[in-house]
């Protein structure tokens, strides 16, 4: 009977040590979102946006009633009454207009939602903690976020069309940009101080990060200039120089674009290999903006000057529509801007650009205009009946032009033929 007893208080020992372990574990993984054993397999279990488990297939989307029209409807109308006016009325991260001119947003809260003519879908009602950046694919399939702390900063993508998260691990300095044209993510790492180039292609099953190359650079930001090369550069400011460096990646070189530049700020056009580039011109207020090729020469001094990357947008021929491995000429008579900037003479002429409207001291009233790359010469509209708005993330639909306002981050739309 001693030895019953006996045996039977090691096996409840043992009972209480593994459930105890198991609740030790839990407890860290719902806590700090840091990556544990899931003590069955081997394997790993990360901590997806809103503190679940990964569980792969896990299906995130919940449908809402066409047409409801309660006071929880995100919905203003895909065509605001006349002719501008708020379309999505809640706080957005990034958006994206579809080929059907449904629009799919992510919120600032980390929820998912598309939103059409016919009503609204909840594409994924998870909540994101500390969501610090978001971005949607060039495709609409997919979207990236990252979550968590500075420090330890957390990845995962959402499949648009499974309606599923999936952890992605790597652990990136720098936020992670999307390949113009497939899903490929760049990002800047680090290792033993060293910083280091990635790619990671999502299109693959089991991706794996792939390094490529080494390069020192302080505050480093990534961009695609097409899909066979990757832009480095630093974080723009008008209180210091400024360099770019291009990797090629069949080359696996390193080559120079732009070097000793003040308040650099560019966006580029990966199917004609041409970018837009401000520069504050050496001098801490105003500044420039031109057309350069691919090898960062300037070609075309502007008349205006906006901030590119943030308040310019290429239209025609979309790139992502493109086969990857199809050379395409463009001409610059196909190609146009889209760019907001300040309706007035003086514009940015008495700020420090770039620094000023990062942080957000560019109150002013903004007018759009659409710009032929051939010639310069553009038309021009104004944004809504007052213009006090900063408009960012300009994209076209069929009959719609859509920007993120900053000072809100709500989506507008306007009827830029009768604005």
């Amino acid at each position: 009977m001693k030895r019953f007893l006996f045996l039977f208080s090691i096996l409840l020992l043992v009972a209480l040590v593994v459930w105890g372990g198991n609740y030790f574990l839990n407890t860290i993984n719902r806590g700090d979102g840091r990556v544990v054993g899931d003590g069955s397999s081997g394997g790993v279990v990360s901590v997806l946006p809103g503190g679940s488990e990964f569980v792969p297939g896990d299906n995130g989307g919940t449908t809402a009633p066409s047409g409801n029209t309660s006071s929880q409807d995100i919905v203003a109308s895909l065509v605001p009454r006349d002719g501008f006016g708020v379309v999505v009325d809640r706080e957005v991260f990034d958006y994206a207009v579809l080929d059907d001119d449904s629009i799919i947003f992510i919120q600032s809260s980390g929820q998912i939602a598309r939103i059409s003519e016919e009503g609204m879908e909840i594409v994924s009602s998870i909540g994101i903690s500390n969501l610090r950046y978001a971005a949607i694919s060039p495709d609409a399939q997919k979207t990236v976020v990252v979550f968590g702390s500075v420090e330890s900063p957390q990845v995962s993508v959402f499949d648009l069309e499974e309606k599923a998260w999936e952890p992605v691990f790597i652990y990136p300095n720098s936020f992670p940009i999307w390949a113009p044209n497939n899903h490929r993510l760049a990002y800047m790492t680090e290792e033993e101080g060293i910083p280091y180039l990635e790619v990671i292609d999502l299109g693959q099953a089991n991706p794996r990060a792939q390094r490529l190359t080494s390069y020192n650079i302080f505050d480093a930001e990534i961009s695609w200039k097409n899909s066979s090369e990757i832009i480095i550069s630093q974080r723009p400011t008008a209180y210091a120089l400024q360099t770019a460096v291009v990797y090629h990646l069949t080359r696996r070189t390193l080559t120079p674009l732009f070097s000793g530049e003040t308040g650099l700020v560019f966006k580029w056009y990966p199917l004609i290999d041409q970018g837009v580039v401000f520069t504050n011109n050496r001098s801490t207020q105003g500044g420039v903006m031109d057309l350069v090729d691919g090898a960062g020469k300037r070609t075309k001094r502007f008349s205006f000057v906006a901030i590119p990357r943030d308040k310019c947008s290429f239209v025609q021929l979309p790139y992502a529509a493109q086969d990857p491995d199809k050379k395409v000429s463009v001409e610059l008579q196909e190609a146009s801007l889209l760019c907001a900037l300040p309706n007035s003479r003086s514009g940015y002429g008495e700020l420090i650009l770039p620094d000023d409207y990062w942080q957000g001291k560019t109150v002013v009233p903004e007018k759009l205009i659409e710009v032929s790359l051939y010639d310069g010469t553009y038309r021009e509209s104004s944004l809504g009946p007052t213009g006090y708005l900063d408009a960012t993330n300009i994209q076209l639909g069929h009959d719609v032009l859509y920007f993120l306002n900053r000072f809100d981050r709500k989506v507008y739309g306007m009827d830029f033929a009768t604005h």
